[in-house]
């Protein structure tokens, strides 16, 4: 067995998406007096292996749609590209979540660089395991500042779906 850090798997196209779960409320929140639908940072979480995702590309090939990866009820999906992943512009610097509009880690030049893997996950439906990846970036695990600003970079370009046919919106994002 190999320690090697796998960060990216080229035959994952830019085009697809990485859907993510999220719990409502918690990560997804509906202000009360706006109704406005804001988006909290725990969205993004990073784990040990890397930030738990489904990838469009595996889900076709097991029969899936996003309609197949929660049950609506309390649960909603958050989507971003491939190609926001892997992204490196030159921004802004992120700073703190005080002044959250930066997607650049103090001392960088540019935007963190990710990448999707497959990785089966733990789900007790085969086709949903099958369909499992990790969004990665290069560190291991990442230093917080370096996590943030990728983040807030996923954050920025994020679409959420709350209800099977509801159509995918574009979220506020919770400072």
């Amino acid at each position: 067995m190999t320690d090697e850090w796998v960060v990216d798997d080229d035959s994952i196209p830019d085009g697809d998406y990485v859907h993510r779960r999220l719990t409502e409320p918690g990560d997804l929140i509906i202000d009360q007096i706006s109704g406005e639908l804001t988006l909290g940072i725990t969205a993004y979480r990073y784990a040990n292996d890397g930030m738990s995702v489904y990838i469009t590309q595996a889900m076709t090939a097991q029969g899936l749609t996003d309609v197949d990866l929660v049950t609506w009820e309390g649960q909603a999906l958050a989507r971003v590209t491939v190609a926001t992943v892997r992204r490196a512009d030159e921004g802004a610097e992120y700073v703190s979540r005080a002044q959250p509009g930066g997607t650049v880690a103090q001392g960088e030049e540019r935007e963190t660089p990710g990448g999707v893997i497959y990785s089966e996950g733990d789900h007790h439906d085969e086709r949903l395991r099958r369909s499992h990846g990790l969004v990665r970036v290069h560190e291991r695990p990442p230093a917080k500042r370096l996590w943030n600003a990728f983040r807030n970079k996923l954050l920025q370009n994020t679409e959420v779906k709350r209800a099977r046919n509801a159509a995918w919106q574009d979220p506020a994002l919770r400072a």
